[in-house]
């Protein structure tokens, strides 16, 4: 074993061999086992955890409770690192979430490393993030011109369940990692940040539903959601910002009136913009955007589009949004043109938009593979 410190000095060369020969998309495709598809299995870490450098045990922790129950967690600090010691009902590839809370003070994400029996299973267990949740000051700002002004965001202690992923976001599903039958031991290593790990979870794959075709949205509702009015995003760096153009709302002519999202500041793979609305009547809505994407020419960027936490279906996922050099007003539509729509009851909602560079992952890894000389 080793400690965090030691773990965090992995290689950073992002054309090296190891990249290149270990990443999990060529990892996957060596592995013969099959994934699994039993009932989840819930780990409780503070109950089979066993301290290498570091770390804590809290047992009683405000504000959480998993879904084994446990109100308990494992306090990581820089550095830190130890072992948790999973039980797996069979050899099999398992989708692994945890329960986190970022308890730090930094705008960075938490990193931590991963490994699966002594070893790093593939490359992205190397680095792995976990992001915090960033919410703006409910009193907007001004200047002393009366000009709206980006406010410094507040960092909300709040407790997610995050699958492992992977940190330079070229998957946009969960990573899978195989475990023997019996006791297996992840060793989590803290490389920046301070964590509480709660409960871990072994699954099978979270499904996305089949995009099997669209209902027509009958009626006259409307609900318009302002960009800049962000109910949640995780990296503080994504911003409001303000554009003279009459296509956007607020509008104001003498005065900056903060209307659209930096594009500057949202154009990361795996960066995810989240608001909330209020549904009075039950129905059937479609989704359309006002949006402007002049970044990349003739080529589309890509999102996940979630409703209440989960991506309606296929359709949804890695949806394209072409090349626009001015706003323009889209409605979603599948691949033969229908417009996408979404089952809508009354109460309150959330909506997620995620961005996704899967669809171009082969393009990327080819020029890894390139530039680290493993193609001549």
């Amino acid at each position: 074993m080793v400690n965090a410190e030691s773990a965090s000095n992995y290689i950073t060369d992002d054309f090296s061999s190891d990249m290149v020969e270990t990443n999990y998309t060529v990892v996957s495709q060596s592995l013969s086992s099959p994934y699994y598809e039993g009932e989840p299995v819930i780990i409780r870490p503070t109950e089979q955890f066993l301290a290498v450098d570091g770390t804590q045990i809290e047992q009683e922790v405000d504000g959480y409770v998993g879904a084994g129950g446990s109100s308990a967690a494992v306090r990581f600090d820089i550095h830190d690192c130890g072992v948790v010691t999973v039980e797996a009902p069979e050899t099999a590839r398992y989708y692994v979430s945890m329960d986190y809370l970022d308890a730090g003070n930094s705008v960075l994400p938490l990193e931590l490393s991963l490994k699966v029996n002594g070893e790093y299973q593939f490359y992205e267990l190397r680095d792995l993030e976990f992001e915090a949740v960033w919410r703006d000051p409910e009193e907007k700002s001004f200047d002393r011109y009366g000009n709206q002004i980006v406010p410094m965001p507040d960092k909300v202690a709040k407790w997610q369940t995050k699958y492992v992923m992977d940190a330079s976001h070229r998957h946009s599903r969960p990573l899978a990692i195989e475990l023997q039958k019996g006791a297996n031991e992840l060793e989590i290593g803290m490389i920046e940040g301070t964590m509480l790990l709660g409960e871990i979870t072994l699954t099978r794959e979270p499904a996305i539903a089949e995009y099997t075709g669209s209902g027509k949205a009958e009626g006259q509702e409307m609900i318009v959601i302002e960009a800049e009015e962000m109910a949640e995003r995780n990296a503080s760096s994504i911003r409001a910002a303000c554009e003279y153009d009459i296509d956007l709302t607020p509008y104001e002519v003498d005065t900056k009136t903060l209307n659209t999202i930096d594009n500057a500041s949202f154009a990361e793979a795996g960066q995810k913009i989240s608001y909330e609305f209020e549904v009075e009547k039950a129905g059937t809505y479609y989704l359309a955007m006002n949006f402007k994407q002049s970044e990349k020419a003739d080529f589309p960027v890509f999102v996940n589009v979630e409703v209440d936490g989960e991506i309606p279906n296929s359709a949804f996922y890695n949806y394209g949004l072409g090349y626009a050099k001015g706003y323009q007003t889209k409605t979603f539509e599948d691949g033969e043109g229908n417009k996408l729509s979404l089952d809508l009851e009354p109460g309150s909602h959330t909506i997620s938009f995620t961005i996704s560079a899967d669809p171009i992952r082969h393009v990327l890894e080819g020029v890894d593979r390139i530039m680290g000389g493993s193609i001549t």
